[in-house]
């Protein structure tokens, strides 16, 4: 613990010094869900017309941020490989690089009060121009306490704003007057909001979801501009492009050349991905992490598709909620007996709370179904699966819940390709 501390501040030291000589404008991405998806739409608009570097996977903590903003990749345990990174710093510390980018997309997330606090110390005010918050939700609830702490914690980003810079915030998911009356003491930044609503600055539209993809509709000013996004198959999925969108306007790159970019934009591993299964099924893997509103927000989308036989929920356990998590498991049970979903399987302790309160709230008990070892759910959807049927796969990461999806994809030799692993969450929080 104590070489930790030290490696963090040295890191702390060494990346701040390096800002304050290369001076690459600095995007922040912060928010309870959406940051890696967000910051990889950002990264897709920004790279069109500048130098620009994101972060890495998810690099987004105390070493992760710095990694990033020193471009090099975690040497682990590795004590000679942690001096070379050092040394080679120095360079950067004492001479303008060429090859530095431009513009720096770093996304930042926070386990406990005070995460982001730190973070934000070791950017130099002067650099940031923008901050995305993405959305709050009761995510850590163990360490926060409540989802006012959570907000009071993911805005302080915010504060470091300087005149003429951008704080954009998903209007959908936040707190608009709370977040608006804090900023008003504390930063002489401009908000820019975007969602669904109908007061949003940057407003979608859905027009269709189709088995391909969901089309959609851009509203900025007087501008509506039509695109698609292929495999989507829930309209939270758009969040990330409006976000983009919003900083592409911040940094003045064209509406048309946004849209064009965000062509190559792709949904990630793990966030309601569509995959091939056995038995000509398609699974919906959105296993790279939980929490009570991401399920929810999946268990929706799962119950919207018309296409498709029948829609599977196989629901993990939402780890770190404190003492309302079996509550919280209720909830979903509540919340998905109220959906068009024809089986519910279970996997692990909490989850098992799901289940029960699905069956009291009016679900048939022969399609519900708990589940507390590995093999036994597998050997279970192995045989109810059919032809045609759609299964979400959902949970918090430490349930491995992808390797319940390794089990039941078409092809598990491209698992590597397409599944969340530990190497997708080295230096994650949420």
């Amino acid at each position: 613990m104590f070489l930790r501390i030290i490696l963090q501040k040295l890191l702390k030291l060494a990346s701040r010094a390096v800002l304050q000589k290369q001076k690459p404008q600095i995007v922040v991405v912060t928010g309870s869900l959406g940051k890696t998806s967000t910051k990889e739409a950002v990264w897709q608009v920004l790279k069109s017309k500048f130098k620009v570097r994101k972060s890495k996977g998810n690099y987004n903590n105390e070493i992760g941020v710095p990694l990033t903003i020193l471009n090099v990749s975690s040497p682990r345990k590795s004590i000679l490989k942690w001096i070379i990174i050092f040394l080679r710093s120095l360079q950067a510390v004492f001479f303008k690089l060429e090859n530095y980018p431009e513009i720096l997309v770093l996304e930042m997330a926070s386990q406990k009060p005070g995460d982001l606090r730190y973070l934000m110390g070791i950017l130099p005010k002067s650099l940031l121009k923008v901050v995305v918050l993405t959305a709050i939700a009761p995510c850590h609830l163990e360490f926060f306490g409540s989802i006012n702490a959570i907000l009071k914690e993911k805005i302080t980003p915010f504060f470091y704003l300087q005149k003429g810079s951008l704080a954009i915030v998903n209007k959908d998911s936040c707190n608009l007057e709370e977040i608006r009356r804090e900023m008003k003491e504390k930063t002489p930044s401009h908000l820019l909001t975007y969602g669904f609503s109908e007061s949003a600055d940057i407003k979608m539209q859905i027009i269709s979801i189709e088995k391909e993809g969901i089309n959609f509709n851009l509203v900025y000013k007087h501008q509506s501009l039509q695109d698609e996004l292929k495999d989507a198959i829930s309209p939270l999925q758009l969040y990330p492009l409006a976000a983009s969108f919003a900083v592409g306007v911040y940094f003045k790159v064209k509406a048309e050349d946004i849209l064009l970019s965000l062509k190559n934009y792709c949904i990630l591993k793990g966030r309601l991905k569509k995959i091939q299964g056995k038995k000509g099924t398609l699974i919906i893997d959105d296993t790279y992490n939980s929490s009570p509103e991401a399920t929810k927000t999946a268990l929706k989308a799962l119950s919207n598709i018309h296409f498709g036989k029948r829609k599977i929920a196989i629901l993990g356990d939402m780890l770190e909620l404190g003492k309302g998590s079996q509550e919280f498991h209720r909830e979903i049970g509540r919340f998905i007996s109220k959906l068009n979903i024809d089986f519910i399987l279970a996997f692990g302790k909490e989850a098992k709370y799901i289940s029960e309160e699905a069956v009291k709230n009016g679900v048939s008990q022969n399609k519900v179904f708990w589940f507390r070892q590995f093999p036994d759910i597998i050997k279970f959807i192995n045989n109810l699966i059919d032809t045609g049927d759609i299964l979400l796969v959902k949970g918090s990461r430490g349930m491995k819940m992808e390797k319940i999806v390794q089990e039941i994809m078409l092809k598990p030799t491209e698992s590597k390709e397409l599944l969340v692993d530990n190497d997708d969450h080295n230096q994650q929080k949420n």
